[in-house]
């Protein structure tokens, strides 16, 4: 993942966590995503659910989905 530029959620358990483990974690609102894998502002995002591919039309901006569960709520 060296030199990935990966939108984060702006909190900081989600930053700490990604800078912590390689790519540049770069925080953008939810609602700037899309635009953001448009124009090549990151190359992926980390999100809490997939549910929101086909709602918010991901798909046609990214190719690829890991659900990984390294972040869970208690």
């Amino acid at each position: 993942m060296k030199g990935l530029k990966l939108r984060v959620p702006d909190a900081p358990l989600y930053i700490m966590y990604r800078r912590s483990s390689a790519p540049n974690a770069t925080p953008i609102a939810f609602a700037e995503v899309y635009l953001a894998l448009q124009n090549k502002t990151v190359d992926a995002q980390e999100k809490p659910a997939a549910g929101r591919i086909l709602a918010k039309k991901f798909y046609e901006v990214q190719t690829h989905v890991n659900l990984t569960g390294h972040i869970t709520r208690c």
